[in-house]
């Protein structure tokens, strides 16, 4: 009785093994299947690919659940300033730069700024340019900019790109003026800056504010960012941060402008 159902018993096992594997053709030839070697390597044709949290969580090494955590500081916006050196004039009286400011929904603004090197004063009032974003492009901007730029050159006589030598403040804080050098030092106190230069037996104070400018608004960080000599003048950038601000459909943004401080090395 029993030998008689066996080999049908055999037949049902053979079947059923047969239907649980998956033929080689299908694995092959699915457009959404992904081969192993795709996943370890992190590698697919196309531009699609596995960043490497992505592989864990494939590989079952990472919980998908889990959010990163996103700060304040994450959600807010920086608008940073774009600067030009324009130069010295020849006699190194006078160093005009440029400033263009971006906005939060239109409310930019640039500026041409023409400085008395030897009392660290503006020689005249900044010229500002207030073309709305929404309005205009930005080439647009640029270019009505470098008009009023052009205009206060040919005023003061000064030769754009008249300048010396550049130098990177953001990595060391060493520059060069009448072929000595000198190491710039700048300390900060109650968001006021006390600015000198050093070097070769000289300690030149540069600038010290007695109170924070209404010009420079509130201010949450500074930083040194480039100076530029021309003979024994020195024009110093200062890079500033501004307060936070709660800006169109309740963004989060702040100012990064720069300042420049100028002297006569004596």
């Amino acid at each position: 009785m029993h030998k008689r159902y066996l080999p049908v018993l055999f037949a049902f096992v053979i079947i059923l093994n047969s239907c649980n594997r998956p033929s080689s053709e299908a694995t092959n030839n699915s457009s959404d299947s992904i081969p192993a070697d795709t996943v370890e390597n992190g590698n697919m044709d196309g531009d699609i690919f596995f960043t490497d949290s992505l592989k864990e969580i494939v590989n079952g090494n990472a919980d998908s659940t889990e959010d990163e955590e996103v700060t304040e500081e994450d959600r807010t916006s920086v608008h940073s300033a774009a600067i030009e050196v324009c130069g010295f004039s020849n006699d190194g009286k006078y160093f005009v730069f440029t400033q263009m400011v971006p906005g939060d929904y239109g409310d930019g603004a640039s500026y041409v700024f023409v400085i008395d090197v030897a009392k660290n004063e503006w020689a005249h009032k900044p010229v500002v340019l207030t073309l709305n974003e929404l309005d205009y492009t930005i080439d647009e901007i640029r270019d009505t900019l470098n008009q009023k730029r052009d205009s206060v050159l040919s005023k003061y006589k000064i030769k754009l790109g008249n300048v010396g030598k550049s130098f990177d403040l953001q990595s060391r804080n060493d520059v060069v003026a009448n072929n000595q050098r000198y190491n710039l030092d700048l300390r900060i106190e109650n968001n006021l800056i006390e600015l000198r230069l050093k070097g070769n037996g000289k300690d030149i104070l540069l600038q010290k504010d007695k109170k924070l400018p209404a010009s420079r608004g509130p201010v949450r960080a500074y930083r040194l960012n480039k100076a530029v000599t021309f003979g024994d003048k020195i024009a110093v950038f200062v890079e500033y941060d501004g307060e936070v601000q709660e800006g169109f459909e309740n963004s989060r943004y702040y100012d990064r402008k720069y300042i420049a401080v100028t002297a006569v090395i004596k």
